[in-house]
């Protein structure tokens, strides 16, 4: 079973450079598995634990180009709308682990997004995710609200501008 996910993850990523970035649409409400991945220092983050944020919930990879064209404006939109109460959880399915983590926040220069992994890619698989990068919108009542396969232009005026609409009461 892991090895057709990893099959399917490296089929489903072969997105060519010049394909455009996708916009956020709205959908309705689904609830999110109860799950859990690896902070830098191997600790437990349940997802749970972010209740009451918007969370961009993105999952990518090293060797994944489509993630690393979209990475540095994840981390900007990070910069940008985290002190407001949206957080971004960059979750890396590498399977070699904080050293490949750690060479491409090194790589891109990433200054605002804390380093989070699914090495075994237990959660991607529970998730339902069928390739990189995709990006789940989880509202602050933890329930997922959009879902995207493919590169998002995450600090655009429009996708910021709804994020912040999701803060509101």
């Amino acid at each position: 079973m892991k090895r057709l996910f990893a099959l399917f993850l490296l089929v489903c990523t072969a997105v060519p450079a010049w394909a455009a970035p996708h916009s956020l649409s709205m959908g309705a409400p689904q609830p999110v598995p109860a799950v859990s991945f690896a902070d830098a220092w191997g600790h437990r983050v349940s997802l749970d634990s972010f209740k009451g944020k918007v969370v961009v919930l993105d999952f990518w990879a090293s060797w994944c180009q489509p993630c690393r064209e979209e990475f540095p404006a994840l981390d900007r939109l990070q910069g940008q709308l985290g002190a407001r109460g949206v957080v971004v959880l960059a979750v890396s399915v590498d399977r070699r682990g904080l050293p490949a983590v750690d060479k491409f926040y090194s790589d891109l220069r990433v200054a605002h997004l804390d380093k989070f992994l699914d090495d075994t890619q237990e959660m991607a698989t529970s998730m339902g995710i069928r390739g990189l990068p995709t990006t789940l919108v989880i509202d602050r009542q933890g329930l997922e609200v959009a879902r995207i396969e493919g590169p998002a232009a995450w600090d655009s005026p429009e996708m910021e501008a709804v994020l912040e609409s999701m803060l509101k009461p």
